[in-house]
């Protein structure tokens, strides 16, 4: 027999699944931040994530397969911030020269 739960509880179960996924989706839409150098200022998650994505989409797709559930992350937003550092890069580097 399967188990009854209470109706609230997956209320509850949903609300904090939807808040952490969202609270992902906000950290890879915030601006890219560049130092003096051009380099971009990531976290270490961020930076992993950003490096993987410079391998190609294989290695992304990969590195996210196994990690998706800890990171809470799509790979299409990691891939789109992914995009976005590299044109503030561009842009750094073109105006810097």
């Amino acid at each position: 027999m399967r188990k009854q739960y209470h109706p609230l509880t997956l209320v509850v179960c949903c609300a904090v699944g939807a808040l952490l996924a969202l609270g992902a989706s906000v950290a890879m839409a915030k601006p890219v931040r560049l130092d003096s150098s051009c380099h971009p200022q990531l976290s270490r998650t961020e930076q992993r994530l950003y490096d993987k994505s410079l391998e190609g989409p294989a290695a992304l797709r990969g590195y996210m397969e196994i990690r998706r559930g800890m990171l809470q992350a799509d790979i299409r937003d990691v891939w789109d911030r992914s995009v976005s550092i590299e044109t503030a890069r561009a842009a750094c580097l073109k105006a810097s020269s």
